[in-house]
């Protein structure tokens, strides 16, 4: 992780900032003291823009696929906090909603592109 957090440039703190972590945190990742759990694993792939395989250096591929997670899917789990403050069914249901309209827009604002373009 060393290599990669140089690679691009970031300071120790500023990619355990970036994770949500402590400064000390992430040096125990980089020196093997600490090992990181998935949820920081696939943070460190999307900053680091590699996959979670190459980070656990069972690839030598640094392009490999790049695991994300769908929204959807992560709404409909149970017990979402906000950095400690429980969501309730209804601020999910309104979260929910909002990116619903959000991913309409964006479809939309292809599908018009395309068509301007193919004219």
């Amino acid at each position: 992780m060393r290599a990669l957090r140089q690679k691009h440039g970031f300071s120790i703190s500023q990619v355990a900032e970036r994770i949500g972590i402590s400064k000390s945190s992430y040096a125990g990742y980089e020196t093997n003291y600490r090992h990181p759990p998935m949820d920081k694993m696939l943070l460190l792939s999307e900053l680091f823009h590699v996959s979670i395989d190459y980070i656990l250096c069972k690839t030598d591929d640094p392009t490999g696929p790049i695991y994300t997670q769908n929204a959807k899917e992560l709404l409909k789990q149970k017990n979402l906090h906000w950095d400690g403050v429980p969501l309730s069914e209804s601020d999910l249901q309104e979260i929910y909603c909002m990116l619903e309209t959000i991913a309409q827009e964006h479809a939309s604002k292809r599908w018009s592109e395309s068509t301007i373009s193919s004219l």
